[in-house]
């Protein structure tokens, strides 16, 4: 019995050997997918004799193809050059380049293999031309240039590389990125952000979206151009709430000219929890919009927003009481609406106007002018005739070196003065109102009064004792 068992353990290991040197031997014949991914080129595949090794092979190389060109577009991407491994790996790389090995998968140029690319090859971008970005050609080389952007900024933060990788450098363009960029920043439990890509996609990319698409490029440009803060497009793109209202208010304005109101109520509450934000989704809006800060932002059912418009934090266009039907204002193209500033009723902000921050708005503005105050009225002309882009306060005066806040206080202190010499001339017995609305006229003492009673019936010297003495017996009786 023991003769068995010990015949039957030489037996297992005589076919443990045997079996080590045929994977020794087959080792030697057939490359290992390490060894092959380090030293041996593509073309050393069709060497192989044997017909099932050649599919495996084949395989094997469609799949290190595929990882290899990921690694290729992430280093690329962060602009640094991929580390080199072995004489082999720097002989297939001259081979790429001499263009004797095809690299697969590679979408353009700035994605191909390089050993060269540095970050001081790469360039600022340019900006392009707000009014021309309606041809397929410029959106193409916008595009272009917010990629190069995303990998300057992997470059400069590598711990941010996977992020401008699945953000940006993934997308083939500016749409699918919006609307992974706003999905991912509105999505909640229930409202997973694989559903949101799909419908802001759709939407984004329908054919009958061709003047929403080249808005939202006009929207990207503005704030790159008016944001002193802004350094990239970029960063407009992934970072300014801001932007990102704008395009979700355009997508839910999309759902609702379609009759997908639920939808577009459920988004505007969504935007409102998450942006701060309350835009109705009947708004009109049109392009070029540049929403700075955006908090606390609200825009009512029936407003219009024109082209090239600026709007600072904390705005309301809202209505007035329980009216129905028109009832919110109209801002026509190129306004400046300083923040913290509403404007109430279904009035016309003329084109050009520029709205101080603070102010109540309740009649119209006339184009070009300027408003201040609470009620707002006229204090001026906008020296430039498109305030919205400049992003400045200034007006056209005979002082054009002082800014607004200089003039307007020497108005108010100039008001004053007038205001006070009318109430003497009427008597001492009416009271003064410092407000700029109030007028003269009210019955009533006050302190006001009082000095101007002062002023305007000076006393005799005798009078002043009998004050004097009347003063001191008070006094004494007090005490």
């Amino acid at each position: 019995m023991r003769t068995i068992f010990t015949a039957a353990a030489r037996k297992d290991e005589n076919a443990t050997t045997s079996n080590k040197q045929q994977q020794q031997q087959q080792k030697q014949e057939w490359p290992e997918p390490n060894l092959w991914a380090e030293s041996h080129p593509r073309y050393l595949v069709s060497d192989w004799d044997d017909d099932d090794n050649k599919e495996w092979g084949e395989e094997l190389c469609a799949e290190l193809d595929d990882e290899e060109d990921k690694v290729e577009k992430l280093f690329s991407s962060a602009a640094v050059s991929v580390p080199e491994k072995g004489k082999e790996k720097e002989r297939l790389a001259v081979a790429r380049e001499d263009g004797n090995v095809e690299a697969s998968g590679s979408r353009s140029s700035s994605l191909s293999y390089s050993t060269s690319t540095t970050k001081s090859a790469i360039r600022a971008p340019k900006r392009p031309n707000s009014e021309d970005l309606s041809n397929e050609m410029s959106r193409e080389d916008f595009w272009n240039e917010i990629r190069k952007e995303a990998e300057t900024e992997a470059a400069k933060e590598p711990m941010l590389s996977s992020f401008y990788f699945s953000s940006i450098l993934s997308h083939d363009c500016l749409e699918k990125s919006l609307s992974f960029a706003l999905a991912n920043r509105l999505c909640t439990k229930t409202l997973l952000s694989t559903q949101l890509i799909e419908i802001f996609n759709e939407v984004l990319l329908a054919k009958d979206s061709e003047q929403l698409r080249n808005n939202i490029r006009r929207d990207l440009v503005a704030v790159r151009s008016r944001d002193p803060s802004c350094g990239s497009y970029v960063q407009a793109l992934l970072l300014f709430k801001g932007f990102h209202a704008i395009q979700a208010h355009r997508i839910q304005h999309y759902l609702w000219e379609k009759g997908q109101k639920s939808y577009a109520s459920m988004l505007q509450s969504r935007i409102s929890e998450a942006l701060g934000v309350d835009v109705h989704p009947a708004a009109k809006f049109g392009g070029g919009i540049l929403m700075d800060h955006a908090t606390g932002c609200v825009v009512g059912e029936t407003a219009t927003i024109g082209d090239d418009v600026s709007i600072l934090q904390g705005v309301t266009l809202g209505g007035t009481g329980k009216e129905v039907g028109d009832r919110h204002p109209k801002i026509q193209d190129n306004v400046l609406i300083g923040a913290r500033s509403t404007i109430l009723g279904n009035i016309v902000v003329g084109s050009g106007a520029m709205i101080a921050a603070g102010s109540l708005v309740l009649k119209a503005v006339p184009a070009n002018g300027m408003v201040a105050g609470n009620p707002a009225r006229v204090v001026g002309r906008t020296k430039d005739r498109r305030p919205a882009l400049v992003m400045r306060t200034k007006i056209e005066t005979r002082e054009d070196s002082k800014e607004f806040c200089e003039i307007f206080a020497k108005a108010v202190v100039e008001k004053d003065k007038s205001l006070m010499a009318a109430t003497m001339k009427m008597g001492p017995n009416l009271s003064y109102s410092s407000s700029l609305d109030d007028e003269p006229g009210k019955v009533g003492k006050s302190s006001s009064s009082a000095l101007i009673e002062k002023a305007s019936s000076p006393l005799s010297s005798e009078e002043l004792v009998k004050q004097l003495d009347e003063k001191r017996r008070r006094r004494l009786r007090g005490k």
